[in-house]
């Protein structure tokens, strides 16, 4: 057989083990980086290797450390967490429009040279 048909073939069945190996260490929370290296050095065995390794747990966000260790943050509310009850509210509050039409006429007699 040529040279390169079996250098062609044993690089597909190491990224064929990379990929597994991959696939095994994110399944478990390890980094997949890691798995595909360790299967396509070594494959069968590295794969084993990994399996073999013990699981992380996920780690916890920022936000989620800083809100057990008691600190107070405001919290945006997700679709599961919405209460069935909950009613948008309707009135619209703002300034007061009077007090911007007092503004507007102060500003326009400031600019036209009236008095202040």
């Amino acid at each position: 057989m040529d040279i390169v048909v079996i250098l062609f073939v044993a690089l597909m069945v190491a990224c064929a083990f990379g990929f597994l190996g991959g696939w095994v260490a994110g399944e478990k929370g390890r980094s997949r980086n890691e798995g595909a290296l360790i299967g396509f050095l070594f494959g069968p065995l590295g794969v084993l290797i990994i399996a073999l390794l013990p699981s992380k747990e996920a780690r916890p966000s920022p936000q989620a450390r800083r809100g057990r260790s008691g600190a107070s943050r405001k919290s945006r509310l997700t679709a599961w967490e919405i209460p069935d009850d909950w009613e948008p509210n309707t009135t619209v509050s703002g300034p007061d429009p009077k007090a911007k039409d007092e503004d507007e006429d102060r500003a326009l007699r400031y600019l036209s040279g009236g008095d202040n």
